[in-house]
């Protein structure tokens, strides 16, 4: 029995008091003003129709209900200013992120506003001995389309009824409302707007690891699974970056790499590779490194020093040459060819690398551990 109790009232705890991270508090606070635009229109544009409506019925005798007016251009003026402030920075994503806490006060702010008016209005119909529908209508509307936490829920619930109850209480003594039913309905507020909350925490978190798993799987999608540099798909992603300035190419392969592989067999050939590359994002940056295809690997790099970039080549084939690999009892010789040119198009680059290409042809041709290249 007391495991019983114990974990009903842990359960309780973990409903009133969930353990949210911030990023996920942040997104219900954009949520909230997202739609919070949209609900604020939709009160101008219904107390726009409903005043309209009311001064053509009661042409005559409009100074009589002055405060009904009064009322509703409140209601208008409010809901009119926080549709353009909400409009205005649910436009603008950065400023709306720094101004969250800001913005998440407006919004209570806005509630209390509202359920001040609304218990005003209705304290209004009722002492006229008319429905009093527009404190509960702010109320419902306010839990079906805004999210908040439980605790600061249960307190803007409660504490607005019990202040409307007070009022009447000190009008008549409420005395033609049910105080069973009108608590009942302020615990099913306060239960909708935290089962609400939990609903969109958890819908928030699966996006967010939704988000989460494409970014590694765009990220593996990119990423050559032996070297772990990038792969084509990755370097026709960057492209466009190397448009608009100096760029040196470097095209390169490992020598007799065929040999490696039926030799040592096709561990050792992939031990190869994997040193090859590791050593190339040694000396070159590796979001500039990718692997081509095979035993050939590709750099893009803007720079306009060429006799530096010549240098990176000549170190990254000598460490590769000193280089052991387990299973390969010759040194590992690399070629290279590369070029470096002012890029303003990316058909312009495509057609650098094909000199880079052909530039490491024609090393390979001459003779193996060697570099040639046109600047």
């Amino acid at each position: 029995m007391r495991e019983k109790i114990s974990f009903f009232f842990q359960k309780l705890k973990l409903t009133i008091f969930p353990d949210v991270s911030r990023n996920v508090k942040d997104e219900i606070i954009r949520d909230n003003v997202y739609r919070l635009k949209k609900i604020s229109a939709a009160v101008t544009a219904v107390e726009i129709v409903i005043l309209t409506l009311f001064c053509v019925h009661y042409y005559f005798a409009v100074l009589h209900y002055w405060r009904s007016v009064i009322s509703a251009l409140t209601c208008i003026l409010v809901s009119v200013y926080i549709t353009v402030h909400m409009t205005r920075i649910s436009r603008n994503e950065i400023s709306l992120n720094k101004h969250l806490l800001r913005e998440n006060v407006i919004i209570i702010l806005y509630y209390g506003i509202l359920v001040f008016w609304g218990m005003a209005a209705s304290l209004r119909h009722y002492v006229s001995g008319e429905q009093m529908l527009t404190f509960f209508i702010v109320e419902i509307v306010f839990t079906c389309f805004v999210t908040m936490p439980p605790l600061m829920s249960i307190a803007l619930i409660l504490s607005a009824h019990g202040i409307f109850f007070i009022a009447l209480e000190l009008e008549d003594g409420a005395a033609r409302i049910s105080f069973l039913n009108y608590l009942a309905l302020a615990l099913l507020l306060c239960a909708g707007m935290i089962t609400r909350y939990h609903i969109e925490v958890r819908q928030i978190r699966q996006c967010i690891e939704v988000e989460n798993l494409n970014k590694k799987l765009e990220i593996l999608s990119m990423t050559d699974a032996l070297t772990g540099i990038g792969n084509r798909m990755a370097l026709r992603t960057v492209f466009q970056n190397y448009v608009g300035g100096q760029v040196a190419v470097m095209m390169a392969d490992v020598d007799y790499f065929k040999r490696y592989n039926d030799e040592a067999g096709h561990e050792a050939g992939d031990q190869v590779l994997m040193c090859v590359a590791s050593l190339l994002t040694r000396y070159f940056p590796r979001n500039c490194c990718f692997r081509y295809g095979g035993d050939e690997f590709l750099v893009l790099m803007k720079t306009d020093q060429s006799e530096e970039f010549q240098h990176r080549i000549d170190s990254w084939q000598d460490a590769v040459s000193a280089a052991s690999v387990p299973g390969i009892s010759v040194p590992i010789r690399c070629s290279a060819g590369f070029v470096g040119e002012r890029v303003e198009s990316e058909e312009e680059l495509r057609r650098l690398v094909h000199k880079a290409d052909r530039e490491l042809y024609l090393v390979k041709e001459t003779h193996h551990k060697s570099v040639r290249g046109r600047r």
